[in-house]
């Protein structure tokens, strides 16, 4: 198939575009600022550009809603006007906020995204929904839990923690919260499950179900690099960050096939001996 990709210079789509081209599907890369659309006739956009989900106290508001939001919107219109069939949409598990009840499941409330984050990639679903609605555009939308692995470079829990524990750096932990981390390599299977088959409009959960807690991860980080973390202080988790995120992934199981192969222990240390190539 031909297959075009917002943010395949990213972290997953580098990953995605890798797997897609052994398949042997012909990927287009698309930059949604160039607008540069290929002659040739597509058969599958998948969205994944955008702002990442860095610290709350961090991000900028216009930015994110711009990026993620009326971008996402002025490639669906590209898609219509192109008679693109599907669409698959990398949303986030931050649409959900602090949703009291676990594991989160697709019909959980996302009216109240703690952050702008989620906000921008709530409100992008939500047009993604109207672009179904109104011209038929077949519509999957994931939800990735916190996605890690190697060539991962955001500053993200795991890449900064081992960067300073590595380097003998104190780092601050924002209270012992809970994540549920789903290694690159299975989210990319849900991807590509999502890309092969119709759906209407649907949304799909992408983590493992197994979340951690972050003094747990920071042991193994201690362990897997043979150093002792120097801890600054512990703050109390920020407004816009939830204590807990928890998915429940059965729906992608019995639609997608969806099932993850990585445990935190295996994904960590290709992510470590990756980052250690590097030094």
């Amino acid at each position: 198939m031909n297959i075009l990709i917002t943010g395949s210079r990213g972290f997953i789509g580098k990953h995605l575009t890798n797997r897609l081209t052994k398949a042997n599907h012909t990927v287009f890369p698309y930059s949604i600022e160039d607008r540069k659309w290929p002659k040739a006739s597509i058969d599958i956009v998948i969205h994944l550009a955008g702002m990442a989900g860095i610290r709350p106290e961090e991000q900028n508001s216009l930015l994110h809603y711009f990026t993620n939001t009326l971008q996402t919107v002025a490639l669906l219109d590209v898609c219509i006007i192109n008679e693109v069939k599907r669409f698959v949409y990398i949303s986030s598990s931050a649409v959900y906020g602090e949703n009291p009840r676990v594991p989160w499941i697709e019909e959980d409330s996302t009216d109240f995204p703690l952050c702008h984050y989620g906000a921008s990639k709530k409100s992008s679903e939500v047009a993604c929904y109207t672009y179904h609605n109104c011209y038929g555009l077949d519509v999957a939308i994931l939800r990735p839990f916190t996605v890690y692995g190697p060539g991962q470079l955001t500053k993200m829990a795991i890449p900064t923690f081992t960067e300073l524990i590595y380097k003998n750096q104190p780092i601050t932990l924002f209270g012992n919260t809970e994540r549920d981390y789903v290694y690159v390599d299975d989210c990319v299977d849900a991807i590509m499950a999502a890309a092969y088959r119709e759906h209407g409009y649907e949304i799909y959960n992408v983590g493992t179900g197994n979340p951690i807690q972050l003094s747990k991860l920071v042991k193994m980080i201690e362990n897997r690099l043979g150093k002792k973390a120097v801890v600054l202080k512990m703050k109390k988790t920020s407004i816009g960050e939830p204590l807990m995120t928890y998915a429940d992934t059965n729906k992608a199981a019995e639609f997608l096939g969806f099932k993850t192969k990585t445990s935190i222990e295996m994904g960590l240390n290709a992510y470590i001996d990756w980052f250690l190539e590097g030094k």
